[in-house]
């Protein structure tokens, strides 16, 4: 989005790519500046939630779909084994003081984005 602001030739370089990559970063930035836009602070935290939601439930969830515990290479290792160690998916707690650390912290970033007055309160 700031390279869309800064950059006179944003939109010309964006159309060089290829049409799916083109495609994905303009629409990228029309959500960002207007349906995905939040109004309130209120806005904020319900995305800073659904981040967090994303990051380290769904992701988790789904890499261990394609990738169980269990899962072993072609050789017969362990897939998890190594320095690869094998995520477990958390799930959103409110009286977690880190989890609504996050979210606190990731609303405010988002809010400073579009100039919402940001909030330390929980």
């Amino acid at each position: 989005l700031n390279k869309y602001f800064e950059e006179p030739t944003f939109i010309d370089h964006t159309m060089t790519l290829q049409q799916g990559q083109a495609l994905e970063i303009l629409e990228g930035v029309y959500k960002s500046l207007d349906t995905n836009k939040p109004k309130s602070w209120f806005d904020c935290v319900a995305w800073a939630r659904r981040h967090w939601q994303t990051q380290y439930t769904n992701s988790i969830r789904q890499l261990l779909h394609n990738f169980p515990s269990d899962q072993v290479t072609p050789s017969g290792a362990l897939f998890w084994s190594g320095p690869k160690r094998c995520p477990h998916p958390l799930e959103f707690n409110p009286n977690n003081a880190l989890h609504m650390d996050y979210v606190v912290a990731a609303a405010n970033l988002y809010a400073e984005n579009y100039l919402i007055p940001g909030c330390k309160d929980r």
